[in-house]
């Protein structure tokens, strides 16, 4: 039977662009909720994939590579892209075709990679992104003209609005020409020659294709270094080959570097001439008389502490009403169970150990959603760009750039792909020491623990008549981690990370409006990641700590006094001494040991033991904070917590490696375990240092 049935053969299409052209936003304009994301195989750069129905019935699949400038790399990321795209990259099968994302305003600097692309005869479409705020700007493209200029597809779009995205699904479904296109550069006869040369030899030697051997052609002759990353690839016959060619260049006066890069810009002006014109005002435009204001040394400083102290009491204030919500199902469904089933083990396990548990964590899923609805509008909104721009004064007194930032603000969402944003700083010192303070950055799994303490212990009260005191405490613990990262980076760059300051170079891009459907996909799929954490990894801790809090069984024991002698109870007295000097006891020890493995265990942790050691019988009759408040010592009747207990315990998160994912992701970052155990010493200490002194203090003070 011949193969004409009505399958089609399976399209990958790579989506590249440069940072800022709104190249997420565009393949989440295309590919909705319909996305999957991992790891590249041996790297923890995230991979992310999404299918596209197209026009002609063929089902895409758009792998999200990485933003990139060139596809000569500087950065692992840039790295990943590049090799993706010329179909070398093991178990990621090649592109069929290239949609490349261009930022309308920026065009002549996104067309670099655009028209490298074209002229590596790789099938490419292109999008036009933002075409919107170029025409508020005054700016008219020619779109037809610069298709028929570059010989490719192009399709204006504006993907936070869905402008031109089914256009742009019926130019992906065309036939779009590669090989045949021709190059739009060509390098100077004597460049030429030499590259010819040298594809030659790598496909007759390495059997490359054409298209690979002329990239790595260009890089080698290029290359700041031979052997450089060529060496793990090239012989030295090839390396002596390219050395001769390079040598021959330099006798002729050729700069190999600027050849192959101010030629190619030559030919993109010449393009724009023709296909762009501007009618605009004259003057300022409007985004350099806003960051006249947003990126001053004085108000833009202050301008943003403003916006980070907002985020934080926001997120502590305006989600209490859905959380006080999602705590009234789980206590419902805590007593329905409780009323349907008979007394025993298997019901305390399910209401006390699984519902108590796990409840207590699927309670703040709000505060989480809106931190990243806070990061997301940043991003967004271009915003981000000019919070890294602004810090860099503060990061430079510690010898780092404003480049750093970025990475280090995203780690306020999650320590994990904040350290796997580091690949973009240039400096390996640099990258080691923003991964070593990431951890400080206050993540969103200390969200419960944070909530929890200071709704169960801190007053509500306001400072100046309208300033909530709970939501400035969340903001101050965000603080402490932001000031300790610093001091940490300084002692880094001083010591055994020394060495200078890099300069700092960073695009600034458009403003524009926020995509609130892309928010909205960002905040599902955080969510759901939440709640499958919530419902696989928690609820085995939930039960695995519900049997270590409720065996071995003691005859005639009262509940507390079973929770005490429990393997758990031992557990937490057995490390008392070393905790009681910081005003921590046995029960705060088991939550310590649970949130070994994550910081939010400490608040299931909790949820179960005082579950388990209620002497009441209704499940969900007191909550959790009521009931930490109230719980005593039987013998001596001193309260297990105080004002001054959550604080130090607040301390104690904000400064310590609890979380063995991000352990094991600084283990693949940096290939050993030399520095996350550094890491894991040095945090340890710090947080042990400083919450004994706040401890030592808050008892001075009376306030214990």
């Amino acid at each position: 039977m011949s193969g004409t049935g009505s399958q089609k053969t399976p399209v990958h299409i790579a989506v590249m662009g440069n940072p800022n052209s709104g190249k997420t936003s565009i393949f989440n304009a295309l590919t909705g909720l319909r996305q999957k994301v991992a790891n590249y195989p041996g790297v923890t750069i995230e991979k992310k994939e999404g299918k596209v129905r197209l026009p002609d019935g063929t089902d895409a699949l758009l792998i999200d590579l990485p933003g990139t400038y060139s596809l000569f790399p500087n950065s692992p990321d840039e790295e990943i892209a590049s090799e993706v795209v010329l179909g070398r990259y093991p178990s990621t099968p090649a592109p069929s075709k290239v949609l490349c994302v261009v930022d309308s305003n920026n065009l002549e600097r996104n067309l670099y990679l655009a028209t490298q692309l074209i002229d590596h005869t790789i099938p490419v479409v292109i999008a036009l992104n933002m075409i919107d705020l170029a025409e508020k700007d005054g700016k008219t493209i020619d779109a037809k003209r610069l298709s028929e200029d570059l010989g490719v597809p192009v399709v204006p779009t504006a993907a936070n609005s869905g402008r031109g995205i089914p256009e742009l699904r019926q130019a992906l479904a065309s036939r779009v020409n590669g090989a045949n296109s021709g190059r739009l550069f060509e390098f100077p006869e004597a460049a030429k020659r030499e590259c010819s040369a040298i594809e030659e030899e790598l496909m007759r030697r390495y059997s490359l294709t054409a298209l690979i051997a002329h990239h790595d052609a260009v890089s080698l002759l290029t290359a700041q270094e031979l052997p450089g990353k060529h060496a793990e690839r090239y012989d030295e016959k090839i390396i002596a080959r390219v050395r001769a060619g390079r040598d021959k260049l330099d006798f002729l006066g050729i700069d190999r570097q600027s050849v192959f890069i101010e030629g190619r810009y030559a030919r993109i002006n010449q393009i724009c001439d023709r296909a762009v014109s501007s009618s605009g005002p004259g003057g300022r435009p409007l985004s350099d008389r806003i960051d006249h204001i947003l990126t001053h040394r004085v108000w833009g400083f202050m301008i943003f502490l403003a916006l980070m102290t907002l985020m934080f009491v926001a997120v502590f204030t305006w989600a209490e009403y859905p959380m006080r919500f999602i705590t009234a199902g789980f206590d419902a469904l805590g007593a329905l169970v409780t009323g349907a089933m008979p007394p025993g083990d298997l019901r305390d396990l399910i209401v006390k150990g699984v519902i108590a548990g796990v409840g207590a964590v699927v309670t703040f899923i709000p505060q989480i959603l809106a931190l990243f609805f806070f990061i997301s509008v940043l991003e967004d909104s271009g915003y981000m760009s000019r919070a890294a721009f602004i810090m860099d004064k503060v990061m430079g007194k510690v010898g780092l750039h404003g480049k750093a930032f970025i990475p280090l603000l995203g780690s306020f969402a999650c320590a994990i792909p904040g350290i796997m944003a580091t690949r973009t700083i240039e400096s390996h010192k640099d990258r080691l020491i923003t991964m070593m303070i990431a951890p400080l950055m206050g993540c969103s799994a200390r969200l419960p623990v944070y909530t929890l303490l200071i709704a169960a212990f801190i007053p509500e009260r306001f400072l100046l008549g309208f300033l909530p005191v709970q939501g400035l405490t969340m903001a101050a613990m965000y603080i402490l981690g932001i000031v300790f990262a610093l001091v940490m980076a300084l002692i880094f760059k001083q010591t055994v990370l020394r060495g200078d300051k890099p300069a700092f170079v960073m695009e600034l891009p458009p403003y524009r409006l926020p995509s609130f459907r892309t928010i909205g996909l960002i905040m599902v799929d955080r969510g759901k990641v939440f709640l499958q954490n919530a419902g696989t990894f928690i609820l085995g801790v939930s039960i695995v700590l519900w049997f270590l809090a409720s065996y071995p069984k003691i005859e005639g024991a009262t509940p507390p006094e079973q929770l005490e002698r429990s393997y758990a109870g031992r557990m937490g007295k057995l490390i008392e001494p070393a905790i009681e000097p910081l005003g921590f006891n046995w029960k705060i020890g088991i939550g310590l040991i649970g949130s070994l493995l994550q910081r939010e265990v400490f608040v299931s942790t909790m949820g179960t033991i005082f579950n388990i050691g209620d002497t009441g019988n209704e499940a969900g009759a007191t909550s959790l904070r009521e009931k930490m408040v109230n719980d005593a010592d039987p013998a001596t009747g001193d309260r297990s917590f105080s004002m001054l207990t959550a604080i130090c315990l607040m301390v104690w998160y904000a400064l310590s490696m609890q979380c063995l994912s991000t352990v094991a992701i600084m283990k693949r970052e940096t290939n050993g375990w030399k520095w996350p155990l550094i890491q894991i010493g040095y945090m340890t200490l710090l947080a042990y240092g400083v919450t004994w002194l706040v401890f030592s203090a808050g008892q001075a003070a009376g306030l214990g």
